[in-house]
């Protein structure tokens, strides 16, 4: 199972938030993986009702905890306090 969420991250040392998909295990809930790409096809719609399914991901996304991400661990992503 998957979520949009933030992640906060850096580019050319550069601090950026991104919308991404954060994949979750469905029992125990941990974080699996991220695609840190997802960003830029989350941005194109073919369709008007896939547009307004992924605005509804992304308000979601918002509500909750920011992920930081920390390539140096394994490209971890850790919920910010």
């Amino acid at each position: 199972m998957f979520e949009y969420r933030v992640v906060k991250t850096s580019e050319n040392d550069v601090e950026v938030y991104k919308v991404v998909e954060v994949y979750f295990d469905k029992h125990s809930g941990k974080i699996n993986g991220w695609a840190p790409t997802s960003y830029t096809t989350a941005l194109l719609w073919e369709e008007f009702d896939d547009l307004k399914v992924t605005v509804s991901h992304i308000v979601k996304a918002l509500e909750k905890p920011i992920l930081l991400h920390i390539p140096e661990k394994n490209d971890a992503l850790v919920e910010m306090q």
